[in-house]
C-alpha cells in the first residue's frame, strides 16, 4: 500500500527525534494524510501480516460499546490485555509523617502493571462514547488482593493430592502442599483467581468446605477479606451499612438500585472488600460523632458530590445534614394533577412553590411512596439525558444523507482520567455524494508501524459497515495523523518494509447481513490476502 509507505518513509527521512510518556524516543512528523479510494479493495497492509480477525473483533467491541476487556479476551483479541481505567489504581502505604499519620500514593511499577493486566475495565472508551455522551461511568467492579498468583507445586511431596484441582462455589482451587501438624496431614490449598492460600484439613478437602476470603460471592462483586485482626463488635455494627451500599449498587432487584447504581453510583475498587471498607471508615469526618450517637449518623456521599462511594467522597453526617444535601443535588420532573411538567433542582423550591410537602416529594423520588397530593415525582437519570452518537450518525445517514454533520467523537476531556488510554484517533465523520460514502477520522497520536496500519483497516471496515447498512457504495478514505512517530526501537522494521513490494491488495465480503448492531467479526471474510512475513514489534506500554 504505497499510500503507506510513503509516509513511513517521509517519517525516516523528515522527522525529528522527541521524547515521551513511554521512556521511548520517536522520530516524529506532524500532520500527515492518508488518503486512498476503496472503490475496488481494501486497504490492509501487505508488507507485513495483519490480524483481520483481532481488528474486526476491536471494531464489533466499539460498535457495540464493549468496556469489559474479558469480551475481547474470550474472543481471542488481546489488544487491550496490558490497560484498564486509570481512575481507580489503588493505594498503598509509603510513609507515616511526623505525626505518625499514614500516607498513601497510587501503586507503580510492577504492582500497576499487573494491576492493569488483572482489571477487565477500559473505562469509557472509543465506542462507549460513540454509544453513550453521558458524563458518568460505572466501573466494572475489581477486586484487587496484591496476592501472588504464581502456582508453586513442592514436587518434592509425595502426597497423591499435589496437583490436583477443585472447584467449589468460591472458584478454582489446587493443593500445592502438605504439611505434619499436631500430627495431622495439613493441605496446603491455593485459588487461581485470586492467589490466596490457606491450610485446610484431608475432610474439608474432600467436602470441598474451603473459604477464599477474596472471592467476590457477595452480589457477584465483594468479598469480606481479611477480618482476623478486626473487633468483631465493630464488624457487625458496620457490616449492615457496607452491605446496604453494596446492594443499592449491583443488585438489580434491591428496591433502592434505581436510584443508585441504575443511576450510575458505584463503589471504589478499595471498597468492594469489607476490611478495607473498615480501615477507611473509622478514619473519616465524624466518625467520632458516629461513636457517641450511632443512629443518628450515617456514611454519606453526596458530600463530596460524586457518584461513587469512597474515602474521599464519603464521610459520616447527621439525618438532617444529609436531607440538605439530597435536597441540593436533585434534578427531577414534578407532574403536577393536570400532567403538566416542570423541571426542579431544589426540592425545597418545588414544594414552596406548589404548597407541598418537601419530605414527601423525597419519598416520592426514593420509591417509598407513589405519589403526593396527586403530584408525581420523577428523577432525571443519566441514561434518560444520554445521546448515542452512532444512532444518530447512522439515523441522519439513512434521513438526510447530505447532512454535513454527521460526525462521531470519542474525545470527552472531563473522562480521559477513566480512560484505559485518552483516543488516539478521537473523531471520524462521513460526507455523501451520489451514492459514495467517504469517510475521514482524525488521529492525535499515530504509532506508525504498529498503530496505523491497525487504524487504517479498521476505519475502511467501518466505512463498509455502514455502507453495507445505507445500501451504499464506499469511496474515498482519509486520516490526518497529527503526531505521526516511529519508535525508535521499530526503526529497523520500517525499514525493512520500505524494502518489500506491495502485493495486490485483498478484498472484503459481510455475511449474513441484519444490521451494523448485529454484524459480528464472524460474519467477515477476507479474499485473496497475500502478504509478506510477520514483523515482530514491541508496544510502547
Amino acid at each position: 500500500m504505497k499510500e503507506y509507505l510513503d509516509i513511513v518513509e517521509h517519517v525516516i527521512i523528515k522527522g525529528k527525534w522527541k521524547g515521551n510518556r513511554t521512556g521511548v524516543r520517536t522520530l516524529t512528523l506532524p500532520n500527515q494524510i492518508f488518503s486512498y479510494d476503496m472503490s475496488n479493495d481494501f486497504p490492509l497492509l501487505t508488507t507485513k501480516k495483519m490480524p483481520i480477525k483481532t481488528i474486526a473483533i476491536e471494531l464489533e467491541g466499539f460498535i457495540k460499546g464493549i468496556t469489559d476487556k474479558r469480551w475481547y479476551q474470550e474472543r481471542n483479541c488481546g489488544i487491550w490485555s496490558s490497560w484498564c481505567n486509570q481512575q481507580q489504581i489503588p493505594e498503598e502505604l509509603y510513609l507515616l509523617d511526623k505525626d505518625e499519620k499514614e500516607c498513601y500514593k497510587p501503586i507503580n511499577g510492577q504492582k500497576k502493571l499487573d494491576w492493569q493486566k488483572e482489571n477487565p475495565d477500559l473505562g469509557k472508551i472509543y465506542g462507549a462514547v460513540w454509544n453513550s455522551c453521558n458524563n458518568n461511568y460505572k466501573p466494572i467492579p475489581f477486586i484487587w488482593t496484591d496476592l501472588d498468583k504464581t502456582i508453586q507445586l513442592n514436587i518434592n511431596n509425595k502426597s497423591d493430592y499435589i496437583g490436583k484441582k477443585f472447584v467449589n462455589k468460591y472458584g478454582e482451587f489446587i493443593v500445592i502442599d502438605s504439611i505434619r501438624e499436631n500430627k495431622q496431614t495439613k493441605y496446603i490449598v491455593q485459588f487461581i483467581k485470586t492467589g490466596f492460600k490457606i491450610k485446610v484439613s484431608l475432610t474439608n478437602l474432600k467436602s470441598l468446605r474451603i473459604k477464599d476470603i477474596y472471592a467476590p460471592i457477595i452480589c457477584g462483586v465483594a468479598c469480606l477479606g481479611n477480618c482476623s485482626n478486626i473487633d468483631i463488635t465493630l464488624a457487625n455494627k458496620l457490616k449492615a451499612t457496607w452491605y446496604n451500599i453494596i446492594y443499592r449498587c449491583y443488585d438489580k432487584t434491591n428496591k433502592d438500585y434505581i436510584n443508585y447504581g441504575a443511576n450510575g453510583t458505584y463503589i471504589n475498587n478499595r471498597w468492594l472488600i469489607f476490611s478495607n471498607f473498615i480501615e477507611d471508615v473509622v478514619n473519616l469526618p465524624g466518625w467520632k460523632n458516629k461513636l457517641q450517637n450511632w443512629n443518628n449518623y450515617s456514611l454519606d456521599k453526596d458530600y463530596g458530590m460524586g457518584n461513587c462511594y469512597s474515602k474521599q467522597n464519603c464521610r459520616w453526617i447527621t439525618k438532617k445534614q444529609q436531607s440538605r444535601l439530597t435536597k441540593s443535588i436533585y434534578k427531577f420532573i414534578a407532574i403536577n394533577p393536570i400532567g403538566i411538567e416542570t423541571i426542579y433542582t431544589s426540592i425545597k423550591d418545588c414544594a414552596k412553590e406548589n404548597n407541598l410537602d418537601a419530605t414527601s416529594i423525597s419519598r416520592v423520588l426514593n420509591n417509598h411512596y407513589t405519589h403526593h397530593k396527586n403530584w408525581k415525582f420523577n428523577k432525571i437519570t443519566n441514561t434518560e439525558q444520554d445521546f448515542n452518537q452512532l444512532k444518530n450518525v447512522i439515523h441522519t445517514l439513512k434521513t438526510n444523507p447530505d447532512d454535513r454533520r454527521m460526525v462521531c467523537s470519542s474525545w470527552m476531556p472531563n473522562l480521559l482520567d477513566i480512560q484505559a488510554l485518552p483516543p488516539c484517533h478521537f473523531a471520524w465523520g462521513i460526507t455523501h455524494i451520489d451514492g459514495i460514502l467517504n469517510l475521514y477520522w482524525v488521529q492525535r497520536s499515530c504509532d506508525l508501524m504498529l498503530g496505523v496500519p491497525f487504524n487504517i483497516a479498521s476505519y475502511a471496515l467501518l466505512l463498509k459497515l455502514l455502507c453495507k447498512e445505507s445500501n451504499m457504495k464506499p469511496g474515498n478514505l482519509t486520516g490526518l495523523l497529527a503526531d505521526c512517530h516511529i519508535y525508535e526501537n521499530h526503526i529497523n522494521a520500517a525499514k525493512e518494509q520500505l524494502n518489500r513490494t506491495p502485493k495486490s491488495l485483498p478484498q472484503i465480503d459481510i455475511n449474513n447481513w441484519v444490521d451494523i448492531f448485529n454484524w459480528e467479526f464472524s460474519h467477515l471474510t477476507l479474499k485473496n490476502y497475500e502478504y509478506w512475513p510477520k514483523i515482530e514489534m514491541d508496544i510502547a506500554v
